[in-house]
């Protein structure tokens, strides 16, 4: 795998924006940072968010591009820690067209808690940001 910068993407993922003008969550950024070191295209991600005390907590997640699965998977094993799942999410929009992405989240997301998950995605943003450039070989 061939990384990027980490001050380039730092400034790049300081610049992105979603529809309403928000930036990237302060909590999820050092991982969205960490993957596209890698070169692993985020497309949306979120650090979860307590919605109400009735409800139950949502979770971080970052979206990444299905061609980026086998990169991704790599990067998880590789971080050895057994706290981050992949999952495809497929649908089909109202004019039949077939879409899907791959859903990086924490394992077990319903049994923890949303300050704890976040611990996790910073800490496997560290080791992603301090993993050497030559530890992968293309392959």
């Amino acid at each position: 795998m061939k990384t990027r910068d980490l001050e380039e993407v730092r400034r790049e993922v300081e610049e992105i924006r979603d529809e309403s003008g928000k930036k990237v969550d302060e909590k999820i950024k050092p991982l969205v940072i960490g993957l596209r070191r890698w070169g692993v295209n985020t497309e949306f991600s979120c650090q979860g968010h307590r919605r109400s005390k009735s409800e139950a907590l949502s979770f971080p997640s970052v979206i990444i591009s299905p061609k980026d699965y086998r990169k991704v998977r790599k990067l998880i094993s590789a971080f050895g820690k057994n706290s981050w799942i992949l999952k495809k999410e497929s649908w089909v929009n109202e004019k039949g067209a077939q879409f899907s992405q791959m859903k990086l989240l924490p394992r077990n997301k319903d049994h923890r808690k949303l300050v704890r998950m976040q611990k996790d995605a910073i800490e496997f943003s560290k080791f992603l940001q301090e993993l050497p450039a030559d530890w992968f070989k293309e392959g």
